[in-house]
């Protein structure tokens, strides 16, 4: 795994091999100004992949979570870019899980239709692999 990028909340890393990116957020996602890069951060690494990638979303260390705007537009680029699967997972908590929901759906049905959420790791990564 080769980290690409960190910002205040939010790491993205890719593993080559499977051809996967791996999004990690933290904290309570209220602040607009810590995600004003964040469609373009998606783009840029995005591109680095081979179109049929998957993405792994961390979730676990998030709380509040109202950007819906910013982040539909981020799963915008990466439905644009050729994700063929997206899984997130969210551990125990599950506060800012319905404001995703509604992101991915915004982002567009083809990308929501992509997109499953999961309690653990292994779950995720197991219907990624399939």
């Amino acid at each position: 795994m080769r980290q690409i990028l960190e910002r205040e909340q939010y790491r993205i890393s890719v593993d080559d091999r499977k051809n996967r990116i791996l999004f990690e957020a933290w904290g309570d996602i209220v602040e607009p100004a810590h995600f004003v890069h964040f469609a373009e951060d998606w783009q840029n690494v995005c591109s680095q992949m081979t179109p049929g990638f998957t993405v792994l979303g961390d979730y676990t260390q998030t709380g509040a979570f109202f950007l819906k705007d910013s982040f539909s537009k981020g799963m915008k680029a990466i439905y644009d870019a050729g994700v063929r699967k997206v899984a997130v997972f969210w551990g125990p908590q599950v506060l800012g899980r319905m404001t995703t929901e509604l992101s991915a759906a915004a982002a567009s049905s083809e990308y929501a239709a992509r997109r499953k959420s999961f309690k653990t790791r292994a779950e995720a990564e197991a219907w990624l692999d399939v």
